[in-house]
C-alpha cells in the first residue's frame, strides 16, 4: 500500500481540509502579487527563501530541509494521517512514519521546498502547519507544537533565512 493517498475533491475529508485553508487561512492564491497569501494563526513564523533558488540551489539543504519536517511531521502528527496540498495539483493524507513516495524529479508528490508552488502541510486538527509560498520565497510555520519542534530541529536552511514576521500569540484589542 502506498504512504500518500490522494485525495478526491469530491471527498467530504479533502472538502474540510480546503475550507480551513479558504476560510480559516483566508488562502487567496488568485493575485499573485499579493505579499500574503495566507494568514497562519499565531504563533507562527515565515522564513525569506529566496536565497535558494537559482545560482544558490543546495541539494544539501533541500534533504536537510525534508529530514527535519519529517521529525516535526512525526511530533505534530497525533499519530493521525496528515495531509500535503499542492494547490492546482493533488491532494493526500500521509503517515510521516512510513516512506514518503517521490516523482519523477526525486520530490516529494508535494514537494517540502516551494520551487514556484503553492503547498501545504497540515496536522489532523490543523492546529499545527507548513505553508509553502513559492510565489514570495517563504516558508510559514505554524502552531505551538510545531514551533517548539522547529526549535529542537532547525533545518540549515532557515538557519541561514531571514525571519520575515513571527507573532507569538494573538493581540486582542
Amino acid at each position: 500500500m502506498r504512504n500518500w493517498q490522494e485525495k478526491d475533491f469530491d471527498d467530504i475529508e479533502d472538502k474540510r481540509v480546503w475550507d480551513f485553508m479558504d476560510n480559516s487561512l483566508s488562502f487567496s492564491p488568485y493575485n499573485e502579487n499579493q505579499e500574503f497569501i495566507i494568514t497562519p494563526p499565531p504563533p507562527c513564523k515565515s522564513f525569506d527563501t529566496s536565497s535558494f533558488f537559482g545560482d544558490n540551489y543546495s541539494q544539501d539543504l533541500y534533504d536537510d530541509l525534508e529530514i527535519c519536517m519529517i521529525e516535526w511531521f512525526k511530533i505534530i502528527s497525533n499519530n493521525k494521517r496528515m495531509y500535503a496540498l499542492n494547490w492546482k495539483h493533488d491532494t493526500y493524507s500521509f503517515d510521516p512514519y512510513l516512506t514518503f513516495e517521490r516523482d519523477k524529479f526525486n520530490e516529494w508528490l508535494a514537494p517540502a521546498f516551494p520551487n514556484g508552488d503553492l503547498l501545504c502541510f497540515l496536522n489532523d486538527d490543523f492546529t499545527d502547519g507548513v505553508f509553502g509560498d513559492g510565489w514570495n520565497y517563504r516558508i510559514i510555520i505554524w502552531g505551538e507544537n510545531l514551533l517548539k519542534a522547529y526549535e529542537k530541529i532547525k533545518p540549515k536552511m532557515l538557519l541561514k533565512s531571514r525571519v520575515v514576521y513571527s507573532v507569538e500569540k494573538l493581540e486582542v484589542k
